[in-house]
């Protein structure tokens, strides 16, 4: 299990399979679950499937730790209906398992029926815990769901007596910014958190520079400072704001301080499935052989010039 949960899926198939030609032993349930979850993290689809076949064939389902992995790993493929039929099968549903359908459907942009399945598990006589709060928040923010949101927040302790933890209050202050509200998340923010959050700072700080709100942006940058940063992201963040109110000695400032600890900015990348085979491209990386560059500059040639790209 080690390997995927350090994102490293193809050292954990080659491991998996010398374990069951060395071995002659049937998949355990806890080996699928921690497959599932690399191809979850890694959205490898085909390799998905090919280890929910090996559940079935190994007999291990129905099991809900089984079938929520299925789930979670449908959802972050976006194959929804594939991830609605594993959840149906659950004869005991949890709360990782609602949390986690509703969670998908959010991510990708069905807020609606994100919200329509936390009706139902309302229905269904369970009180919604922390989990299930995250995953309907975190639905709301992707979908520029405000007004439901904020009313849903609110019925955390109203409601149900569950007290928000700092991933509700992050997914709030989210919510606001992507509803360009960006005072109210700073006011909400400093309102809510009783001890100062680099990361959520963050998430403001994108938001002003979006939104052309300088004045919070300023504050948010020197709040941010006096925190030091140990992340090459924040300082970026900082470098980026800082151009955008034109304080270039800040800027350089917030590059020296981000190399003096050695840190680096990680650089772009994506990545193409082909034929079950996936391939990592990153940024001005020199790996690949001529012949994939090549082929990869022709097709942003071609792309620009049918206008895709402006």
């Amino acid at each position: 299990s080690g390997h995927p949960q350090n994102g490293d899926l193809c050292k954990a198939l080659l491991l998996f399979e010398e374990m069951k030609f060395e071995t002659e032993q049937r998949v355990d349930s806890l080996t699928v679950v921690s497959l599932l979850q690399a191809c979850s993290s890694a959205g490898a689809l085909p390799v998905g499937r090919l280890i929910h076949c090996i559940a079935i064939r190994s007999f291990i389902r129905p099991c809900t730790i089984v079938d929520t992995a299925l789930v979670d790993m449908y959802a972050k493929c976006g194959y929804l209906e594939a991830a609605q039929r594993c959840f149906n099968s659950i004869s005991r549903k949890d709360f990782v398992s609602w949390g986690t359908l509703i969670a998908g459907y959010g991510f990708h942009g069905k807020g609606d029926i994100a919200l329509e399945i936390y009706s139902e598990f309302l229905r269904s006589g369970m009180e919604p815990n922390h989990v299930v709060f995250l995953a309907v928040l975190s639905s709301c923010s992707h979908n520029g769901m405000v007004h439901r949101g904020l009313e849903i927040f609110s019925s955390m302790g109203r409601d149900f007596g569950v007290e928000p933890n700092h991933e509700h209050l992050a997914c709030v202050v989210d919510l606001l910014c992507r509803a360009k509200r960006v005072e109210e998340a700073f006011e909400f923010y400093k309102d809510k958190f009783t001890k100062p959050s680099i990361d959520v700072l963050g998430i403001i700080l994108d938001a002003c520079r979006v939104n052309g709100k300088t004045e919070v942006e300023d504050v948010i940058c020197r709040d941010m400072m006096e925190l030091k940063p140990v992340n090459a992201g924040h300082y970026v963040r900082l470098a980026h704001s800082f151009a955008a109110m034109k304080r270039w000695d800040d800027v350089s400032e917030s590059w020296n301080q981000m190399r003096s600890l050695g840190l680096k900015k990680l650089p772009g990348w994506s990545k193409i499935e082909v034929n079950g085979r996936a391939t990592t491209f990153f940024m001005n990386h020199t790996s690949h052989s001529d012949e994939t560059v090549s082929v990869l500059k022709l097709l942003s040639k071609e792309t620009k010039q049918i206008q895709y790209i402006s």
